[in-house]
């Protein structure tokens, strides 16, 4: 007869106790999210602006083919983190930690699922609320997260449905599995998973095996509704498929490698995790080593209850969140294998609830009790005290980058903005600057490598603002020299960045200053499109073979709604093929870098280029000209009067 009041009192001890642990798990991935980790990674922002087209209503995508492709399900998430806080650089990472959240609260439950009575599920969660390794991913905005999540989902869902026998659970795990699929592209080997599992449970439970076949069914059905629009996109796509998986496997897929990715892998669990400062303490296992000897305790246990469904399906869990890792470039890679973390908190929570039952005496409870204690607490202090004031991990999520942003995003209002070299500005390439900068991208912001092209107001009514961040990859020195030759009135200052020694330069133009030009010549106009204000060539060609250097000024009149190149060509007398060419250089301004369709009117834009001189150049006069042509078309612009589709910009000769 079961004693009402003592199963009361159970249930509500075990409520209370999952709150806590998810209390916990709270803490420890909304804790000061806002400001750690310091700075913003790439993904993040570049997640969050696919969010911002969402939320506009822009692009509804069903595959996201920037970023080398990703699965749509994280951009959708992330916009309702822009909906709930607005364009903060932490919107994505409130959703991670959500996500993260539901992920330890569908642990409880997976736990219970399969080992029912034991409170494995309890211990499950709280292993799982404190292990370093998922909150990181908790508290970062990308994808990884709902790869674990899902994971959880669907094999929690699976041993709901095959323990009650109700259908509707097995539909839940249908949809977990391809919301992971949706989520991922290293979930994709995570349907063997469910699919092993289903086999075992169908192999262990003779009386269940219609219903678990029926209930696969349903699963399946569910699966293929959900995942369908990728199925159709993927099949109308076939290269993305293929595309990630293409790249990360470089090199990776003969047995050498394998072998060596593999005992990596391993070895990141349990003795020398990933030195990736984004996603650990450099070299710190993924397990300490008491949640490693709980795993050995447990693995020892379901060996010796090897007919058992959950050994099988735990075992493969493990196996297949790792393999990505194992089969791609740069493993240990902890963000490729987040599938695994639910897996591994149950094994480890299994092992301790073995061992319980298993050691009676006082003190042998006295330190699992301890062991246990101190693996929930050390991560709180080692995340949030040792790495997230570590300058490494403020430097691997680009804190350079968000001080940019930042420091641009300081300046006056409708101030110009500049940020240079190309390693920390370059708009395509570095979506954290983009995304933080927000409307200021169209209005003022000018990214640019200024070693090359630099680019400068012709008038800045409401004033200007240069970043000008110092590296070991890049020095911009020519920026600055430009900058205090035109303007020399200009105002200097630095910044400091977080974690590194290097402050970045600041240089800032008073409203309505002009810049000054010492040119000789006049002005030549190619359309309404450019200027050409400065040019600088020599008398002399260099020996063959060498480089003939050039200088230009452009003052840019217009955005374009077509893209132009302009070209300098070295015309002599016609050779053998009546061509005059003998050597030409053609491109978009600033190096290729700048488009005539997203530059600013009324620009200026210093840049210096050239061509090799060819070794068989005859000796003889030559002439370099200069115009503008339609990228697609060939067709060039005008000179205003003349109507001339080229301006010569001197002679030369070669003795």
């Amino acid at each position: 007869m079961v004693n009402l009041p003592n199963k009361k009192w159970r249930e509500q001890r075990y409520l209370l106790l999952a709150v806590g642990i998810l209390l916990l798990a709270a803490f420890m991935r909304l804790g000061a999210i806002a400001s750690v980790p310091n700075g913003m990674d790439n993904d993040e922002a570049f997640h969050l602006m696919r969010a911002q087209e969402i939320l506009r209503g822009e692009s509804l995508p069903i595959y996201i083919t920037g970023n080398n492709g990703n699965e749509p399900l994280y951009a959708y998430t992330a916009a309702i983190g822009l909906a709930l806080v607005g364009p903060t650089a932490w919107a994505g990472r409130l959703m991670a930690a959500f996500i993260g959240l539901l992920g330890v609260a569908i642990t409880i439950r997976l736990g219970a699922e399969m080992f029912p009575g034991r409170r494995v599920g309890l211990l499950a969660g709280l292993v799982l609320s404190t292990l370093f390794w998922h909150v990181d991913f908790s508290r970062f905005g990308s994808q990884p997260i709902l790869a674990a999540t899902a994971a959880a989902g669907t094999l929690a869902a699976l041993w709901r449905g095959a323990r009650t026998g109700s259908y509707r659970y097995y539909f839940l795990a249908g949809v977990c599995l391809s919301l992971g699929l949706d989520a991922y592209v290293a979930f994709r080997l995570f349907p063997i998973v469910p699919l092993v599992g289903g086999i075992a449970l169908w192999l262990s439970r003779p009386k269940q095996r219609t219903s678990i076949i029926k209930g696969g069914v349903w699963a399946m059905v569910a699966a293929l509704i959900v995942y369908s629009p990728l199925i159709w996109y993927f099949t109308n796509n076939p290269q993305w498929f293929l595309n990630r998986f293409g790249q990360t496997t470089e090199g990776t897929l003969n047995a050498s490698s394998l072998l060596t990715n593999a005992l990596l892998t391993f070895a990141g669990m349990v003795w020398q995790g990933t030195m990736d400062w984004r996603f650990n303490i450099a070299g710190r296992p993924a397990l300490d080593l008491v949640q490693t000897l709980f795993l050995i305790v447990a693995v020892i246990f379901l060996v010796r209850h090897w007919r058992k469904a959950e050994l099988w399906t735990l075992a493969t869990w493990v196996v297949i969140g790792l393999a990505p890792s194992m089969l791609t470039n740069e493993a240990p890679h902890f963000g490729r294998t987040t599938m695994a973390t639910s897996a591994l908190a149950v094994l480890v929570a299994l092992g301790a609830a073995v061992l319980w039952q298993v050691l009676h005496w006082r003190w042998a409870r006295a330190l699992i009790v301890t062991g246990i204690a101190v693996s929930v607490i050390v991560p709180v202090w080692l995340y949030f005290d040792v790495w997230a004031n570590d300058p490494r991990a403020a430097e691997s999520f680009d804190v350079r980058q968000r001080t940019v942003a930042n420091t641009l995003n300081a300046a006056p209002s409708g101030a110009f903005l500049y940020a240079t070299p190309l390693n920390v500005g370059w708009i395509h390439d570095y979506w954290t600057t983009e995304f933080l900068l927000g409307d200021k991208v169209n209005t003022t912001y000018t990214p640019l490598n200024g070693m090359l092209c630099t680019v400068v107001p012709a008038a800045a009514p409401s004033g200007a603002r240069y970043v000008i961040v110092a590296s070991p990859e890049a020095d911009d020195w020519r920026t600055p020299t430009i900058l205090q030759q035109v303007f020399p009135n200009i105002e200097r200052s630095t910044v400091s960045v977080p974690g590194d020694r290097n402050p970045m330069i600041v240089y800032d133009i008073a409203p309505g200053a002009q810049p000054k030009i010492d040119s000789t010549q006049s002005p030549v106009d190619f359309g309404n499109l450019v200027r050409l204000v400065k040019y600088q060539t020599t008398p002399q060609l260099p020996e063959r073979g060498k480089r003939l250097q050039f200088d230009l000024v452009w003052q840019t009149l217009d955005r374009s709604s077509t893209n132009y190149n302009f070209f300098v060509q070295l015309l002599g007398a016609p050779k053998a093929d009546g061509s005059p060419v003998y050597a030409q250089y053609d491109g978009e301004p600033c190096a290729k870098l700048l488009h005539t369709t997203s530059w600013f009117p009324n620009q200026l834009l210093f840049e210096t280029f050239g061509f090799r001189v060819p070794a068989d150049l005859p000796p003889g006069k030559y002439e370099l000209q200069v115009g503008w042509y339609v990228q697609t078309t060939g067709e060039r612009l005008s000179i205003k009067p003349t109507n001339a589709t080229s301006y010569k910009l001197g002679d030369l000769e070669l003795r």
